[in-house]
């Protein structure tokens, strides 16, 4: 084939004719060469059947041309544009489809492109399932690791408040030590000063009055009676230290509220006297004289008044501090309610109160609204475990900030 632009050409070359013929539909020539003497010679003769050789060659492989054309080439290219359709995801019909025997081609390929496709689809789901899954996985692990420093340092004050309750504990035994120590002599002074003042008056009563004497006898006696009454104001104090300092579990007895209510606030007013601006704390009692005995553990809910007072005058300290307070006043009530079949004790300050958000945590283990060793060593949740465990009582605390605190505690009646 040499590409000649003319469909059909005769030529005369180097003794040989030469005859060509380009096909429509396909890329090649057809070329007859003849020696030129035989066409000359038997021109004439044989002119008729060359032509028809010619034309019959020709016709045939336009034939085979188009057989090819209709078997292969367009089912060919039919496949290659089914493929770049299914490839951009573009369903293709395959109605126009010339040749059925290509068809499991076609619908191979369609198969193909479709279990790729799906393939592609689940995986797609897979990897959105695994991002979810993985969001999910982080949250939970940052909320874990939040939890998990907040129980760090819930454990880091609470290794501070169980050091804190040890040094505490220690100093109580070295209080009942000192308390016990203290006692003996102080016993002694309080005993030798009444039989002092029983020798005053034995002498009074057998030497005749003169001026001078009787005036010595006189102050010697107001001194004895000022030493034998501070003497039992130290023994009370020295009791209740020894009360508050004692670690083993008592038992319950019928106790008097007042009386128990009454020396705990002695105990931490004495407590305090160190203090700056104590003197200024104005303490209130308002009791039911007629208030029946309660059965308790005097010792254990000692130490809860003792530690709501001492609670109640570092709030009236730190408003003294931070502002120009009014009156800074304690009240200390007691009450029957006989609806309840129950005795009310009340303690209420004016102090700095309770933030909202910090009163439901107030009565939590080991947490506490102060800064660290400025506690009594005994928390408002032992205070809890005390009252309503151990003396079968109710504890509840009100407050407003920079107002007002109050706890309340009820304990059944005897029966």
């Amino acid at each position: 084939g040499t590409g000649n632009k003319k469909r059909h050409a005769v030529v005369t070359k180097n003794g040989y004719l030469i005859a060509s013929s380009a096909l429509r539909n396909a890329p090649w020539t057809l070329l007859y060469v003849f020696p030129n003497h035989l066409v000359s010679d038997g021109a004439h003769k044989t002119g008729n059947h060359i032509t028809f050789i010619i034309l019959s060659l020709s016709l045939l492989l336009i034939i085979i041309h188009l057989l090819i054309r209709k078997e292969f080439i367009t089912p060919a290219r039919q496949l290659a544009h089914h493929i770049e359709k299914e490839s951009r995801g573009q369903s293709d019909e395959l109605t126009k489809l010339t040749q059925e025997a290509w068809l499991p081609w076609f619908q191979a390929i369609t198969n193909v492109f479709s279990e790729n496709s799906r393939l592609i689809h689940d995986l797609e789901n897979h990897i959105e399932s695994l991002d979810g899954t993985v969001q999910d996985r982080t949250r939970k692990l940052g909320l874990k690791n939040r939890q998990l420093q907040k129980a760090m340092d819930n454990l880091k004050i609470a290794q501070e408040q169980i050091i804190l309750q040890e040094k505490l504990a220690s100093l109580g035994s070295l209080t009942a030590g000192i308390s016990h120590e203290i006692k003996n002599p102080l016993n002694f002074i309080i005993n030798f000063s009444e039989v002092s003042q029983e020798i005053i008056e034995e002498i009074r009563q057998s030497t005749p009055k003169k001026g001078h004497m009787a005036d010595v006898l006189q102050l010697l006696e107001s001194n004895l009676r000022f030493i034998n009454e501070h003497g039992h104001r130290a023994d009370n104090i020295i009791r209740s230290m020894l009360m508050h300092s004692r670690q083993h579990e008592g038992e319950k007895i019928p106790t008097k509220i007042n009386t128990l209510l009454s020396e705990s606030a002695s105990l931490a007013i004495s407590g305090l006297k160190g203090q700056e601006r104590i003197h200024s704390i104005h303490i209130t009692q308002q009791f039911d004289d007629n208030l029946p005995m309660v059965e308790i553990i005097p010792e254990d809910v000692g130490r809860v008044f003792l530690n709501m007072i001492n609670n109640s005058c570092y709030a009236l300290l730190e408003k003294s501090q931070n502002q120009t307070p009014g009156t800074l006043a304690i009240m200390l009530s007691t009450a029957v309610d006989k609806e309840k079949k129950c005795i009310v004790i009340q303690v209420r300050d004016n102090g700095t109160g309770i933030p909202k958000k910090l009163l439901r945590k107030i009565f939590d283990p080991f947490y506490t609204t102060k800064p660290m060793g400025k506690g009594t060593g005994l928390g408002l949740s032992l205070s809890y475990d005390i009252i309503v465990q151990q003396n079968n009582g109710t504890f509840s605390v009100e407050s407003k900030e920079g107002v007002y605190t109050c706890f309340t505690i009820t304990f059944p009646m005897m029966k």
